[in-house]
C-alpha cells in the first residue's frame, strides 16, 4: 500500500514513508483529510536500485509540528506526464528504458488500488435496491432537464413567484412581473382588443404573460375566460382610471378577455419566456 496514515503529537515535525516514487511531485500530504502543498519539505531516500525506481522512501518535515488532533496522511500518486523521450536516432538508454517501464506498472498499481478502494468502501450502496432506485430518480431527473433546453431557459425562484403571484393578481404580483418583464424585453406587440364592449378571443404563439393596459369609460367589471368558457378572473374597473391585467398564458391555448367600453386601449403585449 503506497499510503501511511500518522497522528500529530503537538511536537513531531518529521513523518517517514517507504513507498517507491520518481519525482517529489509523486509524493501527495494530506492533513484531516485535505491536500496541502505547502508547510512542509520532502527528503527523498534514493534507492538501491535507482536503474528501475529513482526513490525508495523519504521523509516529510513540517515547518510548524502538527497538532495532536491532526491527522497526517502520507500517499503516493505519480504525476502522469512522460519524462523521457526516446530519439530515434539515438541508442536506447537501459535505464532509462527500464524506469519508463517501472513508471507505467506502478502507476497501474496507483490504479489498482484506488479501483479496490471504492469498490470495498461502495460495494454495499452500488448494491443496494436504494442505489438503483437513485439512479432510475436520476435518469429521470436527466431526461427532465434535457427536456427544458439550455440553462437560460430555466426561470429563476423570482420569476416563478412573480408568476405565482400574478396568476393570483396581486399587487405585489404586478409590481414584480412588470420589473421581470421589463428586463427581458421580448415581447410581440398585439392588437386584438378593441375598445367596444365585447369578448375579444387571442391564441397565444408562446409561452408568457399577456399584458394589457386601458382605461374603462365606466366603473365596470373586466373578466378573463378559459376556452371552455369558465371565469378565471374578474376585476372591478373604476371609471376613467388607468389599469393593468396581466394574464399568464399558455401556447396555443386560447383565452377570452370580456370588457366594458373603454375610453382608451393603449397597451397590448405578449411578453413571452426566452427559449419557450
Amino acid at each position: 500500500m503506497n499510503a501511511i496514515i500518522y497522528q500529530g503529537d503537538g511536537k513531531t515535525k518529521s513523518f517517514n514513508f517507504s513507498f517507491p516514487f520518481f519525482t517529489v511531485a509523486d509524493v501527495q500530504v494530506k492533513v484531516n483529510g485535505a491536500i496541502i502543498d505547502s508547510g512542509y519539505q520532502v527528503n527523498c531516500v534514493k534507492s538501491s536500485v535507482p536503474a528501475d525506481i529513482p526513490y525508495s522512501g523519504g521523509t516529510v518535515t513540517f515547518a510548524t509540528a502538527p497538532k495532536s488532533s491532526d491527522k497526517i496522511e502520507l500517499l503516493r500518486k505519480i504525476v502522469l506526464e512522460r519524462v523521457v523521450d526516446y530519439q530515434p536516432t539515438k541508442k536506447i538508454d537501459p535505464q532509462a528504458l527500464n524506469q519508463d517501464f517501472s513508471f507505467l506498472l506502478e502507476t497501474l498499481k496507483d490504479f489498482d488500488v484506488a479501483v479496490n478502494n471504492f469498490s470495498e468502501k461502495y460495494s454495499e450502496i452500488l448494491e443496494s435496491e436504494n442505489y438503483k432506485s437513485f439512479l432510475e430518480k436520476l435518469n429521470d431527473i436527466s431526461k427532465k432537464l434535457s427536456s427544458l433546453g439550455g440553462v437560460e431557459n430555466i426561470g429563476k425562484k423570482s420569476d416563478i413567484s412573480a408568476l405565482q403571484n400574478a396568476t393570483n393578481f396581486t399587487s405585489t404580483g404586478k409590481e414584480n412581473i412588470i420589473s421581470w418583464l421589463m428586463l427581458t424585453g421580448s415581447s410581440i406587440d398585439l392588437n386584438f382588443l378593441g375598445t367596444a364592449a365585447a369578448t375579444y378571443s387571442y391564441i397565444p404563439e408562446r409561452y408568457g404573460v399577456l399584458s394589457l393596459i386601458f382605461v374603462p369609460s365606466a366603473s365596470s367589471d373586466i373578466s378573463v375566460l378559459a376556452p371552455d368558457g369558465k371565469t378565471l378572473y374578474i376585476k372591478k374597473l373604476s371609471s376613467g382610471m388607468r389599469d393593468t391585467v396581466l394574464i399568464p398564458v399558455h401556447k396555443g391555448l386560447e383565452i377570452s378577455v370580456k370588457v366594458p367600453n373603454l375610453s382608451e386601449v393603449n397597451y397590448q403585449r405578449l411578453f413571452f419566456f426566452k427559449g419557450a
